[in-house]
């Protein structure tokens, strides 16, 4: 059985090792001191399980690295972590591996040790689901880290111009709308920025079509008061997909707040060609949603150089990080890149 210890104790070491990466994680990135709770707990239960076995000191005893013909051998991607998705998914499967391989081959030795990793195999399943959630909040949440949200439109420049520009400029999240192309001209734009974005590693979001956008996998998808409701588009995207909802009445943003939306946006705030013969909400319609809605809030509309600095500065008064969408101040202009770094410093 000397073999068998040594395998016991091999996964022992990679569950334990692959826990703490996670753990690690969750408690320096995350902050999420439950969750780092229930991890430290985890690994403590791999070694209560473990002491089950007949003689759980021949563990270290048979362990020989020098004849472990394996412990050097490493693929390209197991050399390689592209984000801290790859990352962390790497070690859940490293983790689940082991805690099986550690069930099977202790039943050879006691039923009571297979009892015992059995058990702590299944409550990592659960730490896992939880965990995953934190990740895709954690994502969601870096991805709306921004102060101006570029959406495409008010130029004869093409759509793909106005967002590599303003890329160029530091723009970290984007939007491609066009109400007057067909959806066949829309998905082809789409399908050539988002792969601009992800080169440049930008935030995609494709405007009225959750089908392009799980289709071409942007980074998420924005919604009118006329398209389908979130809850249907989150079916067709995913729970890793932003959501946005555009509201025009503290009404519609206190409902959109419940509707599932990662964030909305709120406008138009100023008197815009993109809403002819729209009633803008000003400032003060604003300064009262922000007061009423927690989760992320994109002011929109007519928004310029004249008057950001005071858009900005009722978020900040809230409390809440200033979040702007522009078109025409960015979009029309004629050096892109500089006008966006123009508004971008007067935001603040």
């Amino acid at each position: 059985m000397e073999k068998v210890y040594r395998i016991l104790d091999a996964n022992l070491n990679r569950a334990k090792e692959g826990i703490r990466v996670i753990e690690d994680f969750t408690r320096f990135i995350l902050e999420d001191p439950d969750l780092s709770r229930l991890l430290k707990e985890t690994r403590a239960n791999l070694s209560s399980a473990a002491k089950n076995l007949p003689h759980p000191e021949k563990l270290i005893t048979y362990r020989d690295i020098q004849k472990d013909t394996a412990k050097f051998l490493n693929t390209v991607a197991e050399m390689r972590r592209v984000d801290w998705n790859d990352l962390l998914l790497a070690n859940i499967k490293r983790v689940q591996e082991s805690m099986r391989s550690l069930e099977e081959f202790s039943k050879l030795l006691s039923t009571n040790a297979a009892k015992g990793f059995k058990q702590v195999r299944f409550s990592f399943y659960n730490i896992e689901k939880d965990f995953l959630q934190n990740l895709n909040n954690f994502e969601k949440k870096k991805k709306l880290d921004f102060t101006l949200y570029v959406v495409t439109g008010g130029s004869k420049k093409s759509p793909l111009v106005q967002i590599n520009n303003a890329i160029k400029g530091g723009a970290k999240i984007v939007q491609y709308r066009d109400k007057h192309a067909s959806k066949k001209e829309y998905f082809a734009i789409a399908k050539k920025i988002a792969q601009l974005c992800k080169n440049k590693k930008v935030v995609f979001i494709v405007n009225d079509y959750p089908d392009i956008c799980k289709s071409i996998d942007a980074d998420g998808v924005h919604l009118g008061q006329d398209d389908m409701p979130v809850s249907k588009a989150r079916k067709i995207v995913g729970v890793d997909k932003l959501i946005g909802l555009s509201t025009h009445s503290i009404a519609e943003a206190v409902k959109g707040a419940k509707s599932g939306a990662d964030y909305i946006s709120f406008g138009p705030v100023f008197e815009t060609p993109s809403k002819p013969g729209w009633q803008p909400l000003g400032i003060v319609n604003l300064r009262q949603v922000l007061s009423k809605v927690k989760i992320p809030i994109v002011a929109i509309g007519g928004i310029d150089k004249t008057n950001i600095k005071t858009v900005a500065e009722t978020f900040t008064r809230a409390k809440q990080q200033p979040r702007i969408a522009v078109i025409r101040a960015v979009t029309d202009a004629s050096n892109i890149p500089q006008a966006f770094k123009e508004l971008e410093n007067l935001a603040g």
